[in-house]
């Protein structure tokens, strides 16, 4: 294939003799490149197809130096490891700038050569000829995922994510730079970490994260988000109904992960705690609605990585389809993130799964030992499940001790944020369609980074005002007072300086300065994974260098999977997940692995579900990972805003992680990605599978017999120790009354 753009004023022919012709303009800058499929590629692979594109551009040759022409034509050749690929003509009637040779297969040997020349004259003297080469490592298709293995194998062992993704990429680095440590360790800063930075679209993700964050820090500190959670704590006055008022606070909760896990933990861990839920259940709820529920709805902090990370990989499927989505698929990340939520099966299933739990009041597993263990022994300091001495998170936006703590300081400017993107993302699309268009060719063409930033941007100002022009005094919400605008609020934690400002008057509920220190407050708990977020983007870069893409793309075409894709990436998501304990950190590496890929799948299979069923497979398999990981972010803070034992947190919650995990590759993923039924059906079997899977395996925390789900029966009878057993059956016979526990029940776990 010849490219045979025009480039005018560039090119002067003049003729010399009869024949001849002298070109004033001689190429420059000539470059040569390996490909596969068209595309530059950084490492090749032993056994693959690839091809040499070489570029060059046209300026005014020195004078002598120019090239007469025999013909109107150009002579280029091409080799690879010094065996002549083609060699052939290009007509100058319409001025060539791009060559692409005849495929080749890459042959074993880490060091391949290519090398390119054009000239005037079919013979090449070198007066009249422009010549480059390159030089790329070959390595075979395994080793492309060894900078994954290596990511994996430090989260495990060190624990610190930060440190393995790094490794990971140095790891990447050395295999592009042909084993060079120097080059690899370079390539760490100045290409890899630097691209991530620099990039516009992660740029945007990072600021919309971060004004949200501080949105978050400023509905803190005016107490906004308290008052909410106290008015839901009022119908708190059972063990059900607490665990459903925590349920349900998640649920409000849903425009970031972070913020519900540590609000809806501290807030009601207390509450829990009096109703005698242990504190594992009320991780397992904490932890369970964080990320599932930020995770499906379309306004959250999540949103704008993800479409960012969609967006990148269907500009390459558009390029490989010729400029169009094959199978009319949608080309906006944003709209492919809205159709990929009903196929989101495995938080969609795991909210199923609690509020089932929950309303039957029946658990199996650990989580069934340490709710019988809190009940039957009438605990109310969350079992043993909790850690005294933990500290929460959330102190530094606690909200002043004088500071009303109302409803509608977190409810208005959630609805205001969830009012401002909206309109920015349909006025963006506006703009590019115009008016009286459908509203879905609207969204399609939307720019959700825009709506995202500038919505968030909006709602922290539009919100600064707001609680400035509400006034305070004595614990209660007052009419606004010049003086009161002019009031000094107290130094961060002085108490005693609230209280003698207080005394003065009435003030602002939280001043200019004082919403900005919240705001940069609300910035710490996010930096943390602002890092792992870059070092993500990062680490996405490397394993697209060393080829992993095509490594996957090759396994699962050449294997024959297709249908069953989905269900595979959900369980490579998860593997991954779990051991690096970052889902966006897997986002951002699977997206890139997988979606090209489930566009060629879905075009062989006709069904452009299939690849909507890949993309919610991914966020799914990431967030279930996260559930099961012990390095987990949200684990981690599920387990300290709750102050729960993180390997209690961790081991009572896995055997639901995985029970849901089954059903949403079972009733989910396999059939729906053979095209058995939609993705609507895909959730109604799923909610009755769950149904049945609770009753049938799921025993009442107070049982007559004080029985166990089998599993757990046949280890309490291996273990010997069945007094809890017995403690049970007689706490149902007492009417309730709680027992006295024993040394050798505070010893029977899991």
């Amino acid at each position: 294939m010849f490219g045979k753009t025009a480039l005018a004023g560039l090119l002067a022919l003049a003729g010399v003799a009869q024949g001849q012709k002298v070109l004033t303009s001689v190429p420059d800058s000539v470059s040569a490149v390996f490909a596969v499929d068209e595309s530059e590629v950084k490492t090749l692979h032993t056994g693959e197809s690839a091809q040499v594109m070489a570029s060059w551009e046209w300026a005014k040759a020195d004078a002598g130096k120019e090239w007469t022409l025999t013909a109107d034509m150009l002579y280029v050749r091409a080799y690879y490891n010094d065996e002549l690929l083609e060699e052939t003509e290009l007509n100058t009637t319409c001025l060539p700038t791009s060559y692409d040779s005849p495929s080749f297969t890459i042959a074993e040997g880490s060091d391949q050569v290519i090398v390119f020349e054009i000239s005037a004259d079919p013979s090449f003297p070198e007066a009249a000829t422009a010549a480059t080469d390159g030089e790329l490592n070959s390595i075979s298709r395994g080793v492309s995922i060894v900078p994954l293995l290596v990511v994996i194998f430090f989260a495990v062992v060190l624990q610190r994510v930060e440190v393995a993704l790094t490794l990971g990429i140095f790891s990447g680095a050395l295999i592009v730079n042909m084993m060079s440590f120097k080059g690899g360790f370079k390539a760490i800063w100045d290409t890899y970490l630097m691209n991530s930075i620099a990039d516009v679209d992660h740029t945007y993700v990072v600021l919309f994260t971060m004004f949200l964050s501080g949105l978050v820090g400023m509905m803190e500190k005016s107490g906004g988000v308290l008052g909410l959670s106290n008015s839901l704590v009022k119908f708190a006055t059972t063990s059900r109904t607490a665990q459903l008022v925590a349920f349900a606070c998640g649920f409000l909760l849903f425009f970031d992960d972070y913020t519900n896990a540590l609000v809806v933990g501290a807030t009601m861990r207390p509450i829990t705690d009096l109703m005698g839920v242990s504190r594992e259940k009320l991780a397992f709820i904490v932890d369970a609605t964080s990320a599932p529920i930020a995770a499906t709805f379309p306004i959250s902090s999540w949103v704008g990585f993800e479409v960012g990370e969609i967006n990148k990989q269907l500009i390459k499927i558009k390029s490989n389809n010729g400029g169009e989505m094959p199978l009319d698929l949608q080309d906006n990340g944003f709209s492919v993130y809205i159709s990929s939520i009903p196929w989101r099966f495995y938080p969609i299933f795991m909210v199923f799964f609690q509020v089932i739990l929950i309303a039957a009041k029946r658990e199996f597993g650990p989580m069934l030992i340490a709710e019988r263990k809190a009940v039957v022994y009438g605990r109310t300091d969350g079992g043993d499940g909790g850690i005294k001495q933990a500290k929460a998170l959330q102190d530094a936006n606690k909200p002043l001790e004088l500071t009303p703590k109302r409803w509608w300081n977190m409810i208005v400017p959630v609805l205001l944020l969830i009012f401002l993107v909206l309109y920015v993302l349909f006025m963006t699309g506006v703009d590019v369609v115009g008016t009286g268009m459908p509203v879905k060719e609207i969204i399609q063409e939307a720019d959700s980074y825009s709506a995202l930033l500038f919505g968030t941007i909006g709602t922290s100002l539009i919100t600064l005002i707001f609680y400035a022009i509400q006034h305070k005094h004595e614990g209660q919400i007052v009419p606004p007072t010049p003086k009161g605008f002019l009031a000094k609020g107290p130094a961060v934690g002085q108490v005693e300086d609230e209280f003698a400002e207080d005394a003065e008057g009435p003030r602002m509920l939280m001043s200019p300065t004082e919403s900005l220190d919240a705001w940069l407050q609300g910035l710490v708990v996010i930096f943390p994974a602002v890092i792992v977020l870059y070092l993500a983007w990062a680490m996405a870069g490397v394993m697209g260098d060393v080829g992993a893409d095509r490594f996957f793309s090759a396994v699962v075409l050449e294997s024959g999977v297709q249908g069953e894709l989905p269900a595979i990436t959900f369980i490579l998501s998860l593997f991954m997940a779990l051991c690096t304990g970052t889902s966006w950190g897997t986002m951002g590496i699977m997206y890139p692995l997988t979606l090209v890929t489930a566009a060629e799948v879905a075009v062989i299979l006709g069904d452009k579900n299939l690849f909507y069923a890949v993309v919610g497979s991914i966020l799914s398999g990431a967030v279930c990972g996260d559930h099961c990981s012990p390095i987990s972010d949200t684990t981690v803070l599920s387990s300290v805003a709750t102050n729960t034992d993180l390997t209690k947190h961790v081991y009572t919650q896995l055997p639901y992680a995985l029970v849901v995990a089954m059903w949403a590759i079972l009733v989910g993923y396999l059939p729906g990605g053979l095209g058995a039924y939609s993705a609507a059906i895909g959730i109604l079997i799923g909610f009755i599978a769950i149904l049945v899977t609770v009753f049938a395996i799921g025993v009442p925390v107070v049982h007559s017999t004080g029985r166990f789900d089998p599993i757990t029966e046949l280890y309490i009878r291996l273990s010997g120790n069945t007094q809890l057993k017995e403690d049970t059956a007689a706490f149902y016979e007492n009417g309730g009354e709680p027992i006295a526990e024993s040394v050798a029940v505070k010893t029977t776990d899991l």
